[in-house]
C-alpha cells in the first residue's frame, strides 16, 4: 500500500497490519500506530510529530529524516531500523528494543531511552544533550563497519555530543573511542 505525501493527521491505525507500506512524505501528526506490524514500512521524510508507536512492530523499517519530536514509543521494536537523520527530541523510546538501528545523525536531544535494548545500535554523530535517564553514566554502543562486536563507551557526561567529543576508530579486529576533554 502507499501513502505517499498522504495526510494522515491524528489517524487511528492501531492494531493495523501495514508491513512494506509506504508513508514517504506522509504527514501522521498525533496519529495512533500502536500495536501494529508496520515491518519494512517506509517513512522517509514523515512528520510523525506526537505520533503513539507504543508497542509497535517497526523492525527493519525507514525513517530516514522523519521528523519524529516527542513520539511515544514505549516497549516498540526497532531493531534493524533506519533511523538516520530523523528529528527523535523529546521521544519517549522507555523500554523501546532498538538493536543494530541505525541512528547517525539522529537528534535526540531530551529523548527518554529508560530501559531500552541498545546492542548494537549505531549513534555516530548524534545528538545526546539531555538524554535520560539521568545517571552518572550512558551507555552508548558504538559499532564498526567490519564488525559486529566493538568496545562500548560510558559517557560520563549525560549530555556528551557523539560528534563533538568523542573521537572513534576501528580496525578489522577491534573498535575504540575515547571521550575528548576540552
Amino acid at each position: 500500500a502507499s501513502f505517499y505525501e498522504a495526510d494522515l493527521t491524528e489517524a487511528n491505525l492501531a492494531g493495523a497490519d501495514i508491513r512494506k507500506a509506504f508513508f514517504d512524505e506522509a504527514i501522521l501528526i498525533k496519529a495512533n500506530l500502536s500495536d501494529v506490524n508496520a515491518q519494512d514500512a517506509s517513512f522517509t521524510g514523515t512528520d510523525m510529530t506526537e505520533t503513539t508507536m507504543v508497542n509497535g512492530c517497526f523492525g527493519g523499517a525507514d525513517f530516514f529524516n522523519a521528523k519524529m519530536k516527542n513520539v511515544r514509543a514505549h516497549e516498540a521494536h526497532l531493531e534493524n531500523a533506519d533511523l538516520s537523520s530523523t528529528r527523535l527530541c523529546g521521544a519517549k523510546l522507555i523500554k523501546a528494543k532498538l538493536g543494530s538501528a541505525d541512528l547517525s545523525y539522529a537528534d535526540l536531544r531530551g529523548a527518554d531511552l529508560s530501559g531500552a535494548i541498545l546492542e548494537g545500535a549505531d549513534f555516530s554523530m548524534s545528538t545526546l544533550d539531555n538524554v535520560k535517564p539521568h545517571m552518572n553514566k550512558f551507555t552508548c554502543f558504538l559499532f564498526s563497519s567490519h564488525t559486529r562486536l566493538a568496545t562500548y563507551l560510558l559517557l560520563r557526561f549525560p549530555s556528551a555530543h557523539a560528534a563533538r567529543d568523542m573521537t572513534c576508530s576501528s580496525s578489522l579486529t577491534s573498535s575504540s573511542c575515547s571521550l575528548n576533554h576540552s
